[in-house]
C-alpha cells in the first residue's frame, strides 16, 4: 500500500474478516525489511488531486469491511482487501497508479492463477459506502461539536455563577465582619460610658461624704 500503510486480513476461513490497517513511521521498504520477512511491496500511490485524511481513510477501509465482511480462501482474502481499498482509495484521491513490482507469485496470484475476484464496479460502490459514511460521520461530528459547545457554555455558565456566588460570600462575610468590629466599638463605648457614670456616681458620693464631715467639725 502507499508510503507507510501495510494491509492485511485474517487468514482463517470460515472466520469473519478481521481487516486491520498498520500505520508505521519509518519508509515502507524498510519497515518491510526489518519487520515482515518474505514480504514485499508491491503497489504505492502517486501524484493525485489530493490526500485522504486519517478519519476519511477509516472510513474507507470500514466501507471495504462491509462490502464483504466474511473471509473466503479463494474469494474475500487479504488480497481482496488491498487491492479493492487501493483502487478505491485511488479513484478517491485522483492519484496515479505505480506498480512496482510484478511476479508470478506477486500478491493475488497463486503460481499463475489470479485468486483475486471482484466485480470491476466494486471499488465504485465502496467509494459510494464511503461517501455515505463520510456525510453520516461529518454530521455526527457536527452534532457533537455542538453537544460539545452547549457543555462548555454550561460549564463556564456554572462557573460564573459559581464565582459570583463566591464573591456575594465574600462581601457578605466583609460586610459581617464590619458589623462585628461596629458592634464591638458600640460595646466598648457603652462600658466606657457606663464607667464613666459610675465614677462620676462614686465621685457625688465623695463629695456629699465631705461636705458632711465638714459641717460635723464647724460644730
Amino acid at each position: 500500500m502507499a508510503g507507510s500503510m501495510k494491509l492485511a486480513s485474517s487468514v482463517i476461513p470460515d472466520k469473519p474478516a478481521l481487516d486491520r490497517l498498520t500505520f508505521v513511521n519509518l519508509p515502507i521498504e524498510r519497515y518491510v525489511k526489518e519487520n515482515r520477512k518474505g514480504s514485499f511491496v508491491c503497489k504505492r500511490f502517486t501524484g493525485g488531486t489530493r490526500r485522504l485524511t486519517v478519519a476519511e481513510l477509516l472510513i474507507l477501509v470500514h466501507a471495504v469491511h462491509q462490502q464483504n465482511r466474511s473471509y473466503h480462501l479463494l474469494q474475500y482474502q487479504c488480497y481482496w482487501f488491498a487491492e479493492v481499498l487501493y483502487n478505491a482509495a485511488m479513484e478517491r484521491c485522483g492519484q496515479v497508479d505505480e506498480t512496482i513490482r510484478k511476479s508470478a507469485m506477486s500478491p493475488g496470484n497463486f503460481g499463475i492463477v489470479q485468486v483475486i475476484r471482484h466485480r470491476s464496479s466494486t471499488h465504485r460502490e465502496v467509494i459510494q459506502r464511503h461517501e455515505e459514511a463520510w456525510v453520516t460521520a461529518n454530521q455526527r461530528l457536527e452534532a457533537l461539536a455542538l453537544y460539545n459547545q452547549t457543555l462548555q457554555q454550561e460549564r463556564q455558565g456554572r462557573r460564573k455563577a459559581e464565582a459570583v456566588a463566591q464573591n456575594q460570600a465574600r462581601a457578605r462575610q466583609k460586610a459581617e465582619a464590619v458589623a462585628q468590629k461596629a458592634e464591638a466599638v458600640a460595646e466598648n463605648e457603652a462600658r466606657a460610658r457606663q464607667k464613666a457614670e459610675e465614677e462620676n456616681e462614686e465621685l457625688k458620693r465623695l463629695l456629699q461624704v465631705y461636705k458632711g464631715n465638714g459641717t460635723s467639725s464647724g460644730r
